[in-house]
């Protein structure tokens, strides 16, 4: 079962999800706490979006993030233990917390920080990142 976990996290948040929006529509919420779940919807979709479909996310940390030069994907530290481990326990810890504990509004702001800085992370960062590496990338072939 643990292995089965450790594998499969990603594709098992589609279903987090899933009962996240059903608890998203079956509550009594406050805007807030809709705000807060409707994120940790799309966080836990976001796991799958990243390691299930399409995925590529741990090519582009490895090659593009921390420009690391191996190929061999055991020899990586982003393996599917860690990437579990740190995502969702991030999740658990940032958005449901914040979700449990409306009153304490630092909470509530970590989660909409983070939103953010995940829009920037793939609306800027990481195709700015992305296209510099496949520049190098087609140099180094080409040989120019």
């Amino acid at each position: 079962m643990k292995n089965f976990l450790i594998r499969q996290w990603y594709n098992i948040s589609v279903y987090v999800a899933g009962f996240l929006g059903l608890v998203l529509a079956v509550g009594n919420w406050s805007l807030e706490g809709k705000l807060i779940l409707a994120s940790t919807i799309f966080i836990f979709l976001h796991f799958f979006e990243e390691f299930g479909f399409p995925g590529g996310f741990p090519w582009v940390a490895i090659k593009v993030e921390l420009k690391l030069e191996e190929d061999d994907a055991t020899k990586w530290e982003l393996n599917s233990l860690s990437s579990w481990f740190g995502n969702w326990w991030f999740a658990l810890a940032v958005y449901i917390l914040a979700l449990l504990l409306p009153g304490v509004k630092f909470l509530t702001l970590a989660v909409f920080l983070f939103a953010f800085a995940e829009l920037l992370m793939h609306g800027i960062f990481f195709p700015v990142s992305l296209k510099k590496s496949t520049t190098l990338v087609l140099q180094r072939l080409l040989l120019v």
